[in-house]
């Protein structure tokens, strides 16, 4: 059983699955709940700007962005759930890797965006490079699809079976 879950949020349906998922998996545990989202880098435009000014407004941007949706975040788990809140500036590939090192988590969940095309070939999901890389478990949840709406593109779902280490979804 799970003790100490963390999931990742962006905004993104996928994300929100995803956490609702961990509530569900908390509630069933009793365990505690750590939300993390990720700002990583300022985009290297703004740097190379050359403005101070711009870069801290960019950044308090984003950080109070991030602030707003952890907040709605954790609005929706219920209260008899622990819940710790948190914001990187790191990339989130990493920041999730290095919170699961460091935070003593046994699962981590996430959602998917089903990256597809020459994106997906060449960069590569965080999903994927999470399930590849990380030491715990890794739940990956699909955003629900809307009522009536068939996938029409190729199966993204596979079979197969989980090595040590994963939890497919």
């Amino acid at each position: 059983m799970f003790h100490n879950i963390l999931v990742g949020i962006d905004g993104t349906p996928a994300s929100e699955c995803a956490l609702r998922r961990a509530v569900e998996i908390a509630l069933d545990a009793r365990a505690r709940l750590t939300i993390l989202t990720a700002v990583g880098r300022l985009p290297a435009f703004s740097a190379a700007s050359g403005d101070a000014t711009l870069v801290a407004q960019l950044t308090n941007d984003l950080r109070s962005e991030a602030l707003e949706r952890l907040d709605e975040a954790v609005a929706g788990v219920p209260a008899e759930i622990p819940v710790t809140k948190l914001v990187s500036f790191q990339p989130v590939r990493e920041a999730l890797l290095r919170r699961v090192a460091t935070g003593c988590h046994d699962l981590l969940v996430v959602g998917t965006r089903g990256l597809t095309g020459l994106r997906g070939l060449f960069a590569g999901s965080v999903s994927r490079h999470l399930v590849q890389h990380c030491d715990v478990p890794v739940l990956v949840v699909h955003a629900e699809r809307p009522t009536g709406v068939r996938d029409r593109s190729p199966s993204r779902r596979t079979a197969g079976v989980a090595r040590p280490g994963e939890l497919y979804a």
